[in-house]
């Protein structure tokens, strides 16, 4: 399961011109369809793209393209989003029983975007 932050992300798309020109936006190279994108996000009445909910999947190229009678242009914007660190278990501290001179390992499966350090300590230090 996808990680949400309740973050919300504005990508301005500040276009002007006469008549208005109509926007679109794109991800990827893909145009967005706010009412059919399950992106979970919608386009302002001035042409910003509004992402509710960020997730790592919301991470990428955009691009909105302003459109009149008269012409086009596009402004690209990358969205990289950021996930901190996280430790895959139950939460609870592991209590382990070993044999003296026998091999053992300790896992740590974590995960976050970019990937994570991570720093083992015993006795805190």
């Amino acid at each position: 399961m996808e990680r949400v932050t309740s973050d919300r992300v504005v990508i301005p798309c500040p276009a002007q011109g006469s008549p208005p020109p109509k926007v679109r936006w794109f991800k990827n190279g893909l145009e967005i369809h706010p009412d059919q994108s399950g992106l979970g996000v919608l386009v302002s009445r001035e042409g910003s793209l509004i992402i509710g909910s960020t997730a790592a999947s919301h991470s990428g190229d955009f691009k909105c393209v302003a459109t009149n009678e008269a012409g086009s242009v596009e402004r690209k914007t990358r969205l990289k989003v950021n996930v901190p660190p996280e430790i895959q278990d139950d939460g609870q501290a592991v209590n382990l029983t070993v044999t003296l001179q026998q091999p053992i390992s300790l896992g740590c499966d974590a995960f976050g975007t970019p990937s994570p350090t991570i720093t083992w300590t015993k006795d805190g230090r």
